[in-house]
């Protein structure tokens, strides 16, 4: 058995472990107990966070159960799935918790979880995804500056914030956002055992505590 002891980064601080790590700076915790495994999952989910989340996970599947305490407003499409499979495949029941807010990418995780237990003011939700792009274009173009982008392959410059975006751009962008949101939905479907077209009747909103949909949690606090 694999004994991990993460400690968040804090004012300047590294964190210590005792077992070796390629990250410098991640704010996962695990605390030891003979009963479970606790895991803290806090802030902004990058994608080499929850690749190393998901590898935490991975070395926690020793037939104890998982406790997850979870604070995210979401983060990265790219690790996500990482994380949610780790979970899927973990042979304890796992339990998360959120005094925080469990959004985005953290609800998507989350959904694999075998019960979600939040407080009255837990946010939750925002099951989404949304890209953004800029474009300098018009910027650089008030003021003589002209951009020359050469390239071979149609969308290989898709986004580029130096070239405005055409029809067909947008089009290639929404029908990849709309792939990753099917995906996003099935998962919470599946996990939460509800049908996606209620999933998607909420409109990707974020609620709080008791105000949210039951489907979105188990056991409510206070």
């Amino acid at each position: 058995m694999i004994d991990l002891y993460y400690l968040n980064k804090v004012d300047g601080y590294d964190y210590e472990c005792s077992a070796q790590s390629n990250y410098t700076e991640i704010d996962v915790s695990k605390i030891y107990s003979e009963s479970k495994n606790t895991l803290f999952i806090n802030g902004l989910l990058t994608r080499d966070k929850q690749i190393f989340i998901a590898d935490v996970i991975n070395a926690l599947n020793d037939g104890r159960d998982l406790f997850i305490e979870m604070d995210t407003p979401g983060g990265s499409v790219q690790g996500v799935r990482e994380v949610y499979n780790s979970l899927v495949d973990f042979e304890g029941q796992v339990v998360l918790y959120s005094k925080g807010n469990i959004f985005s990418g953290g609800y998507y995780i989350a959904s694999a979880a075998d019960k979600i237990i939040v407080s009255q003011s837990t946010g939750i939700g925002s099951i989404g995804v949304f890209s953004m792009v800029i474009s300098y274009k018009d910027m650089f173009d008030s003021v003589g500056i002209d951009i020359n982008v050469i390239k071979e392959g149609k969308f290989k410059t898709l986004g580029s914030p130096y070239e405005k975006l055409t029809e067909e751009d947008s089009e290639e962008i929404q029908r990849d956002i709309k792939i990753l949101y099917e995906d996003f939905v099935n998962v919470v479907s599946i996990g939460r055992n509800v049908d996606a077209e209620v999933i998607k009747g909420i409109g990707a909103r974020s609620y709080y505590g008791r105000f949210a949909p039951k489907f979105l949690y188990d056991e409510l606090e206070g």
